[in-house]
């Protein structure tokens, strides 16, 4: 649109410079042949001492051509002033769209790591293991993904971005719970961050599941011809246990605004066919009903 009106102003110049250019070299020798037809007898052209009275005699056409010329100039100056200005307005938007192209490459090249870099955390963490090795891979590569959200610049990178890291919040949140029925978790119990294999024990205490996790080392001699095991401690790094479920429990208030902007409408249900039917049962009764104390109530309208 801008670029647009830029050439209709530039073709209305051109058009005014021109105009006034033919003007200017006809508007005044018009007006001097005018003038000539009716008062030329004043000066006798033969006569050299008459000479001196051309300028008296034909000065509105000269004063004319001063005119005429002064508007001429000015408007060329503006032409080529609003030529060079358009010029590096298209000079400005060809630099604009490279350096543009340039962010969304970047940006999909980022998108990669990212997209690369959750999948990772995901599947060193989908199988519930407790290894304290795997939790410290993870968080460390968390954080490091995470960090990319900074060298992201346009919109759709990190509308993008957005969508990775709360699609990998989603999976680890069914991941590190535990399924007590179909559709309900729990959270892992305390056990489990300590590394033991036997976490699901519900005899075992935290104080057991302690001391499993750093058991006592055997002191040993230093032999040149042996390596000397590192002591076994199976406890999750506190700060790795931090990084994955601090990431977890944050969420992006946009990504709940998406479901805000959900028009939550009372279906008409009695005509809903197909895989619709339930769904729309559901509305209806949910938006007609609710439930205290047990007990099965109407819905009132503030309500």
């Amino acid at each position: 649109m801008s670029s647009n009106k830029t050439n209709s102003d530039d073709l209305i110049f051109k058009n005014l410079f021109y105009g006034s250019f033919w003007v200017l070299i006809f508007a005044p020798l018009i007006v001097a042949l005018m003038q000539y037809f009716f008062v030329g007898y004043i000066v006798d052209f033969n006569d050299p001492d008459s000479w001196e009275d051309i300028v008296k005699t034909y000065n509105f056409p000269i004063e004319l051509t001063k005119i005429l010329g002064g508007i001429t100039a000015m408007l060329g100056l503006l032409y080529r002033s609003r030529q060079t200005s358009t010029q590096i307005l298209k000079s400005q938007q060809q630099l604009d769209l490279s350096i543009r192209a340039e962010e969304i490459k970047r940006d999909e090249f980022q998108l990669e790591l990212v997209k690369s870099g959750f999948e990772d955390v995901f599947d060193t963490l989908k199988d519930k293991n407790n290894s304290r090795v795997k939790w410290i891979k993870a968080a460390k590569i968390l954080l490091h993904t995470l960090e990319i959200e900074k060298h992201i610049k346009t919109d759709i990178g990190i509308k993008d971005y957005k969508f990775y890291k709360e699609r990998l919040r989603i999976q680890l949140y069914e991941a590190l719970q535990l399924e007590t029925s179909p559709g309900v978790f729990q959270s892992l119990p305390a056990q489990f961050f300590y590394g033991v294999e036997n976490w699901q024990d519900a005899d075992l205490t935290l104080e057991q599941a302690a001391i499993q996790a750093h058991p006592v080392s055997d002191v040993q001699c230093e032999d040149i011809n042996k390596i000397l095991p590192d002591p076994i401690v199976t406890a999750l790094l506190p700060e790795s246990v931090t990084t994955i479920f601090d990431f977890l429990e944050g969420y992006d208030p946009e990504m709940n605004e998406l479901l805000s902007e959900v028009e939550y409408r009372d279906g008409d249900y009695m005509s809903a066919h197909g895989f619709k039917q339930g769904p729309a049962k559901y509305i209806h009764h949910r938006r007609k009903f609710k439930v205290l104390n047990g007990e099965i109530h109407v819905r009132d309208n503030n309500n």
